[in-house]
């Protein structure tokens, strides 16, 4: 069995085993529902923060594999930890302090995730369908300033 189907098969049993709870009238959440919502949410988070992480240890722990392409992946792996740290947060209080970072992390983390997928499709673009050099796909222009005092 491979792992996207272990995966699957895991969701599949989890939601067979929650007990079924009825819906409001008035199309919100009962108290059980949400609470499964935010286990679902939390455990896939943590599905995804550790294989984010293995990414990025592996970027880290061979050298040999710091080329330009691995480093748009390991960047879009950081956003990612990032970002199931703040699913992970679960359902905080409404104007509470977790409530804010969380929709800091997942505000900026998710837009930031998103960013990296175009920069990976740009250079897929560039490298493979163009045929260009990945040093003449994406030009790094950095700018630096000088103040005076």
């Amino acid at each position: 069995m491979k792992f996207s189907q272990g995966i699957l098969c895991l969701a599949f049993l989890f939601a067979c085993l929650m007990p079924k709870a009825q819906a409001d009238t008035d199309d919100n959440f009962t108290y059980k529902q949400e609470t499964n919502i935010v286990i679902v949410s939390i455990i896939f988070s943590a599905i995804s923060f550790f294989g984010s992480s293995f990414i990025v240890g592996t970027y880290l722990r061979h050298p040999e594999l710091r080329s330009f392409v691995f480093q748009l992946v390991v960047w879009i792996s950081a956003s990612d930890i990032m970002f199931s740290i703040g699913n992970a947060i679960g359902n905080p209080p409404d104007g509470s302090g977790a409530c804010y970072t969380q929709a800091v992390f997942i505000q900026f983390f998710g837009l930031s995730s998103a960013f990296w997928t175009c920069a990976i499709a740009f250079t897929v673009d560039r490298v493979y369908l163009k045929g260009h050099q990945v040093g003449d796909a994406i030009q790094v222009v950095v700018v630096s300033s000088s103040h005076d005092e």
